[in-house]
């Protein structure tokens, strides 16, 4: 005999699984759209603005907080609230404070 809630969850799974690849394919092409260059689009980097002192502090202090804490929930998701997604979320916070309390060379550094 056939195992009918396995059917049941393939057959259904299957239509779900296409349609969320159809939307991360529509969001992948759209951005590749977006972020392309132009032909007279100039390849040579515009000097980045200078970031206020109040911001870069609290970035550069609040951004090993972050890390930290990602990498906790990422680690101890299976006790407590959380886990992969949840704990790269923070991590990823992280990541965007280096990016605002120092600049996108620092960035391109790691």
């Amino acid at each position: 005999t056939a195992n009918t809630v396995s059917s049941v969850t393939f057959d259904q799974r299957a239509f779900d699984t296409l349609g969320e690849m159809s939307i991360l394919f529509a969001a992948v092409l759209g951005s590749v759209v977006l972020l392309r260059q132009t032909r007279d689009e100039h390849r040579a980097r515009p000097e980045p603005a200078a970031v206020s002192r109040p911001v870069r502090r609290y970035a550069l202090l609040v951004l090993p907080v972050a890390l930290l804490t990602g990498l906790y929930v990422i680690a101890h998701g299976q006790v407590s609230p959380g886990g992969g997604f949840q704990g790269g979320v923070v991590a990823a916070t992280a990541l965007h404070l280096l990016y605002l309390g120092a600049d996108y060379r620092a960035l391109e550094r790691l």
